[in-house]
């Protein structure tokens, strides 16, 4: 892939380019290359889509680099489409709002300009409040779950290991029904 890279024009075949870029783990450029070169934020929503992989270092970032492709154009590599571009900072919301559960908050607030309106950023703040209650409430009820749970197996396992067992002469075996008596167990 990083030789047919510098064999791509720069100015043409772009979307052949963010698929190199992408198989080259160059995730931010090749968003650039959707938003701003292509102006297909669609496709480049589709790109996060397939690439995200929270178990993956390069992957689990990719909705934080897009939204670092709307707000901050002017600290990518420059090109004619990125030169004029002003921050898409409403379309970042909007992806911040529809994938928040995708993003590292902590992050992406940092990357949001301080000068934002903070009517702007409320409801998703509320979403987001809202989705961590939710959590919260899921993970007590299951942490009380297994709780229950383990109690009930311990209470098993001792009620099972008080139990005896008395073998005499009469004794038959539960398998082959002959009689125990002294016979030795192999």
């Amino acid at each position: 892939p990083e030789l047919m890279l510098g064999r791509f024009p720069e100015s043409s075949l772009l979307e052949e380019r963010a698929v190199i870029l992408s198989r080259l783990n160059e995730h931010k450029e090749a968003l650039a290359l959707y938003v701003w070169d292509l102006d297909k934020l669609d496709e480049a929503l589709q790109y996060c889509k397939d690439s995200y992989d929270a178990d993956d270092k390069g992957k689990r970032h990719v909705y934080l680099q897009l939204l670092y492709v709307l707000i901050q154009p002017d600290s990518l590599e420059p090109t004619t489409a990125r030169l004029q571009a002003k921050p898409k900072i409403d379309e970042a919301l909007n992806v911040l709002s529809d994938h928040y559960t995708r993003i590292d908050l902590a992050t992406a607030f940092e990357i949001l300009p301080e000068e934002m309106d903070i009517q702007k950023v409320f409801p998703l703040l509320q979403a987001v409040l809202s989705y961590n209650k939710t959590r919260s409430r899921r993970n007590k009820v299951t942490r009380s779950l297994y709780r229950i749970e383990n109690l009930r197996v311990r209470s098993e396992f001792i009620s099972t290991r008080s139990k005896q067992v008395r073998i005499d002469t009469l004794t038959k075996c539960y398998y082959c029904s002959r009689r125990i008596g002294n016979a030795a167990f192999v």
